[in-house]
């Protein structure tokens, strides 16, 4: 449960049905001197998941809500008892009083059925508590031997399992009766009020609430969702319906979605509103973004008022599949010969998507065409040297002649071929990359193939795990997988 004070505050607790109309929780849960007073208003979410670490409902289908507005409430509790000084610590006097029944206009009971109440179990005992504490990631329950005290309506246990958060929450006997309500605790001992201390008080209360309801056989609203289909596909639009039962023609149906991020939604809202039409029904009308990313079928839950309904959303805007890794490598390959550097991020991009449409060689002649003003003899000095290849790096008995000779021979092939030089440079980075064992280029060939696959692994940090795998298969490395 959740309680909005008069000073604007908001805090948490547990409670339970015991009547038809009937919800019980402590007192402190529902009047606080530090807060203002009494509680203004109440949500309640019966058997909700409800995270308190993240705040958030981890699963947005519970038994019923019953939220604030749309109910009328009274309520029986002991604030002057268990307020009774100015301590916020409770005594064990206080603590006996540490009870309140809230009789609420709906029969919630009709959906959610109610607990039994015995008074009758003042001994030591195996019980469990359940709650939500501060910090737990939902309803949380704990095995607890309890003591019955004999000077005053409490229970008591030597131990502490659930924190604030879980006051107001019941103690179960074995078969399954409420024999108490958390009122207090601290990191040793924890305390329950004795429903049985007030238990005739409550129950003449159990009696005199039920004018709230309009009728003795007043209908409770009740809510389910269904979808048209079983799945959609992508920039398709998925249809819910509500439908209802003793809801007004008009009334508007607030609902949301899970499953998905904002960006799946055209809109990228995961809220909405519906309307009741004159057969009962809300119709909700989701379209679906094709995001062009791959990611799989998800899941796509509507929940409104406590119900839920759910379909699949079919991954059909794949992202364009990527280049071949062999391709990538010898593109960044060509552009290192050219221009010396890597290409920024935004070059790779472009380049990447340039490969998805055409061929390596086709990028090369474009990589080309910038130096198409440059002499040959340049031009292949410039290449040779961002190939790494001097007189300094290569091997064998002449490492001078054999880089006049090759620098010779390349001008040559740039000026019969001036207008395939970009596949020269391209049949270059291919041969380089073959030469790394050789005497006389093995050198420069492993220090440039390096840098190529260096600068790869930069710029592919977003590649997919079939492209990395691919990549340790060209470099000889195999992949290894941990199972999970």
């Amino acid at each position: 449960m959740f309680v909005y004070w008069p000073d604007g505050t908001r805090s948490q607790g547990t409670a339970a049905m015991v009547g038809r109309n009937d919800i019980l929780t402590a007192t402190h849960t529902v009047y606080s001197p530090e807060h203002g007073g009494w509680g203004t208003s109440f949500d309640f979410y019966f058997g909700a998941d409800y995270n308190g670490i993240t705040d958030r409902f981890d699963s947005t289908t519970f038994t019923y809500a019953l939220r604030a507005g749309t109910y009328s409430w009274t309520a029986r509790a002991y604030p002057d008892a268990v307020f009774s000084d100015s301590n916020p610590l409770l005594t064990s006097a206080e603590s006996q009083y540490d009870v309140a029944v809230l009789g609420v206009s709906l029969p919630v009971g009709d959906v959610t059925g109610w607990f039994g109440v015995d008074p009758n179990r003042n001994f030591t005992q195996l019980v469990t508590e359940i709650g939500y504490p501060d910090g737990s990631t939902g309803m949380m329950t704990a095995d607890v031997t309890v003591t019955s005290n004999s000077l005053f309506g409490i229970y008591t246990a030597t131990t502490n399992p659930m924190g604030p958060g879980s006051s107001g929450g019941p103690l179960f006997s074995s078969d399954g009766y409420v024999i108490g309500v958390k009122s207090a605790g601290s990191a040793a001992t924890s305390v329950w009020a004795d429903v049985g201390f007030t238990l005739e008080a409550l129950r003449s209360f159990f009696s005199s609430n039920d004018s709230l309801l309009v009728a003795p056989t007043q209908a409770l609203p009740r809510y389910s969702v269904s979808s048209t289909s079983s799945s959609v596909n992508e920039g398709g639009t998925a249809v819910f319906t509500i439908t209802t039962q003793n809801v007004p023609v008009g009334s508007s149906l607030s609902y949301q979605l899970s499953g998905v991020s904002a960006a799946d939604i055209v809109g990228g809202q995961l809220s909405g509103l519906a309307t009741v039409g004159s057969d009962g029904r809300a119709v909700a009308n989701i379209a679906i973004a094709a995001d062009s990313r791959t990611e799989g079928p998800e899941t796509l839950t509507l929940t409104s008022n406590g119900a839920s309904g759910s379909l699949t959303i079919n991954d059909s805007s794949r992202a364009p599949s990527g280049p071949p890794v062999t391709d990538i490598m010898d593109a960044l390959g060509v552009y290192r010969a050219f221009v010396g550097t890597a290409p920024t991020a935004a070059g790779y991009g472009s380049m990447v998507s340039a490969l998805r449409t055409s061929s390596v060689s086709a990028y090369a002649q474009s990589v080309a065409g910038t130096y198409a003003g440059v002499s040959a003899g340049a031009l292949a000095t410039s290449v040779l040297t961002d190939f790494g290849i001097g007189a300094s790096s290569l091997g064998g008995p002449s490492p001078a002649a054999s880089y006049v000779a090759l620098q010779s021979a390349v001008a040559s092939i740039f000026s019969i071929n001036a207008t395939a030089r970009g596949q020269v440079v391209l049949n270059m980075t291919r041969l380089l990359g073959g030469l790394e064992a050789d005497a006389v280029f093995g050198a420069a060939a492993r220090a440039f193939d390096g840098q190529v696959l260096a600068d790869y692994v930069r710029l592919s940090s977003g590649a997919s795990t079939s492209d990395q795998s691919e990549l340790l298969h060209l470099i000889g490395v195999a992949p290894t997988y941990s199972l999970t």
